[in-house]
């Protein structure tokens, strides 16, 4: 697969949207990363990216202003003031992929935030959303049928479901919305099956406790929570809620003595009672996926946003997201901003 850095550096498109993101200025903001593609190979989720982008975002980035920690960026935004020109790199779900990117962030210094599933830290398993959007372009649809018949997924899904956002799309927002974001295991078979006639399955698998350890001794990273088995919390009890948080921070508090009291919300799903609960969990602030620079003060109903990078993403157009320019664009265009996301049902 060839380098990402050299498209880019001749897109005309993005040396113009980094020049406006330049000039704009950035108003601060977080970035969201997840896994890197793995032996160069890249993975069918976009969320997944080459390092290549990583090193062309950093390059970017400090073009426009500084990175700084997540602590840092965080503690100036609960206190009202200005995070104008910074900048905190966060990673999703410690994936095993991370560590391609450690020569990278030890050479150049970056400061990162890890956010750990605990529950996954013991074996270092895939996660199930990889594994079907893995799995779901290599099957022929009328084998794709019978998984999902095996799944027991609702036709409802199947039909309320746009096409083209892929065939893994009705199965995950079923998993969402009626599993509250975990795989069942009653359809851990039907899922292994198709996995074993497909060939090798997704590469992309969560860190040990032993590899996320080292990871962070040798980069000096940080870690936070990300709940204990990644649910979708608005989908929760309650009770079930603060102890998905609570748990997680304890048994990475366990093992890692400056874990962060800081949560990144799973899926990016969320609502006032999810931060609430949260707060009342211990976390001093709750991370989502809004898509937005902290372009206003700090307001605990609504958390803090990230941007989320994925491989569509050139470098100049995150500059434009973190200036504030692509919102304004979305305004004009008669885009408007909800403050929660639309939670996973049969047509969303």
């Amino acid at each position: 697969m060839p380098s990402v850095l050299a498209p880019l550096e001749a897109s005309w498109r993005d040396r113009l949207a980094a020049a406006v993101g330049r000039a704009a200025g950035t108003r601060g903001a977080i970035l969201c990363f997840h896994g890197f593609d793995v032996d160069g190979a890249p993975s069918h989720s976009s969320m997944h990216v080459p390092l290549g982008l990583l090193e062309a975002v950093v390059t970017m980035i400090q073009r426009l202003g500084a990175i700084v920690p997540l602590g840092d960026l965080v503690t100036r935004h609960l206190a009202g003031r200005s995070t104008a020109g910074l900048v905190a790199l966060t990673s999703d779900d410690a994936y095993a992929s991370l560590l391609g990117a450690e020569r990278f962030l030890k050479r150049s210094g970056v400061p990162l935030t890890v956010f750990a599933v605990s529950g996954t830290l013991a074996t270092g398993q895939a996660f199930w959303w990889d594994r079907i959007d893995e799995s779901a372009p290599r099957t022929h649809p009328d084998r794709w049928r019978r998984f999902e018949d095996e799944c027991g997924l609702p036709e409802s899904y199947r039909r309320g479901q746009p096409a083209a956002e892929g065939p893994a799309r009705p199965l995950r927002q079923w998993v969402l919305a009626e599993h509250a974001g975990r795989w069942p295991r009653a359809l851990e078979e039907a899922l292994g099956r198709l996995e074993a006639e497909l060939g090798p399955p997704t590469p992309q698998r969560s860190m040990t406790e032993p590899e996320l350890a080292g990871f962070v001794t040798r980069t000096g990273a940080q870690v936070g929570v990300h709940t204990v088995s990644h649910a979708a919390l608005p989908f929760l009890g309650d009770h079930e809620l603060v102890a998905e948080i609570r748990q997680c921070h304890e048994a990475l508090r366990a093992r890692f003595r400056d874990a962060l009291p800081y949560l990144a919300i799973p899926f990016g799903l969320f609502d006032a009672r999810t931060l609430r609960l949260a707060a009342e969990a211990g976390m001093t602030v709750s991370l989502t996926l809004a898509g937005s620079p902290l372009d206003r003060p700090f307001a605990a109903e609504l958390g803090m946003p990230r941007l989320c990078v994925v491989r569509e993403h050139a470098p100049g157009i995150l500059a434009l997201k973190a200036s504030g320019v692509a919102a304004l664009l979305g305004l004009v265009r008669g885009r408007t901003a909800t403050p929660y996301p639309v939670l996973p049902s049969p047509t969303t």
